[in-house]
């Protein structure tokens, strides 16, 4: 299912290893802006860490799919960035 152009914080990005495979990701905490529900996110990739930062706004679309985990959501898009909260 796909998610489409929502409005999100992102309130964390912590940096990970896989312990199983030693690979490096990263743990990011985004917030939607319209109702205040958190989701956690596991990104792999280095390029789409790179399109944000903490404590500033975006303009995102998102994937929600089944994992053998559970649910997974990753970001499909980083769209405009609408600026911090930080002054």
């Amino acid at each position: 299912m796909k998610i489409n152009n929502i409005n999100v914080l992102v309130s964390s990005i912590e940096a990970k290893v896989n312990s199983k495979t030693n690979l490096a990701y990263w743990a990011v905490g985004i917030m939607d802006l319209t109702d205040g529900t958190t989701f956690n996110l596991m990104v792999k990739d280095q390029e789409t860490i790179s399109k944000i930062t903490t404590m500033n706004k975006y303009n995102v679309s998102l994937s929600l799919q089944d994992s053998q985990y559970g649910m997974r959501l990753t970001f499909t898009s980083i769209g405009d960035d609408l600026g911090g909260i930080l002054g």
